[in-house]
């Protein structure tokens, strides 16, 4: 059969509805904050709204959630594999499909993975046990790996909370020789399903902190520097001409993100 006839035909039968705004689905915050550790990553993602559910795999948001001063509805599921992070997932589903959240216009509450940094690893170890294989080889068989957290996230995204990822930062490499640089350490398709990326950082010296918005896509081309750093969504946002950080995105990556959106 032929392939642009096989497309015509399932365009042809979808079903067709006109858009209403009314009665549209809310569609979350998909957010990532990453940076070296101690630099406000976890704090600035549990200001998001609640009900929130934070997938813990460092261990320590318990701590985090101390420094914050709202009284919020938080469940914490600590989680060292994704059958961990799919049980947590289904636990909170059903803990708030029943909630009233018309007051929250954004969406019906937060889901925080602390941190992003370890899903990947989490995927290889549940497809090495899955498929009873020793390594992952040949290298095409990373697509298998990927597929898992592809799966994953886009369900993640279905579900219609806020998501906030945070992810630390790892040495870069270039011919197995440090460049100098600290990249993001997380799953390579994640930026791209962002729609908000904030670098956190701090001074060395005197410890203050900032963010730097590197992606907004909630507003008009321009980089932001939140005005006092640690007030989550809630400060006024000011534009930066000049970023000191960005998102460097390889061209591959951006051809390989597009065939798997």
């Amino acid at each position: 059969m032929i392939p642009s006839l096989t497309r015509f035909n399932k365009i042809k039968n979808m079903e067709i509805k006109e858009y209403d705004k009314k009665v549209a689905p809310r569609v979350g915050i998909v957010a990532m904050y990453y940076g070296e550790p101690g630099t406000g990553k976890t704090f600035n993602a549990l200001s998001y709204p609640s009900p929130m559910l934070v997938i813990d795999t460092e261990n320590r948001c318990e701590l985090v959630l101390r420094q914050q001063e709202d009284d919020k509805e938080v469940y914490i599921a600590p989680a060292t594999n994704l059958t961990d992070i799919r049980e947590a997932l289904n636990f909170f589903y059903q803990k708030t499909k029943n909630l009233d959240t018309s007051s929250n216009i954004l969406s019906k509450g937060t889901i925080v993975i602390d941190s992003a940094t370890m899903l990947l690893q989490m995927a290889q170890e549940e497809y090495l046990k899955v498929s009873g294989a020793q390594k992952i080889y040949p290298q095409f068989m990373w697509g298998e790996v990927y597929a898992i957290l592809d799966d994953l996230i886009m369900k993640l995204r279905n579900l219609g909370f806020n998501i906030v990822f945070t992810a630390q930062v790892k040495d870069e490499y270039t011919d197995q020789t440090k460049t100098g640089k600290r990249i993001i350490d997380i799953y390579k398709r994640i930026p791209f399903w962002c729609d908000l990326i904030v670098a956190c950082v701090s001074d060395s010296e005197t410890g203050a902190r900032d963010l730097t918005v590197i992606k907004n896509g909630y507003g008009p081309n321009h980089y932001f520097k939140i005005s006092s750093g640690m007030e989550g969504l809630s400060e006024v946002l000011e534009i930066k001409d000049d970023p000191t950080e960005t998102v460097e995105v390889k061209e591959e990556d951006k051809e390989e993100c597009s065939q798997s959106a």
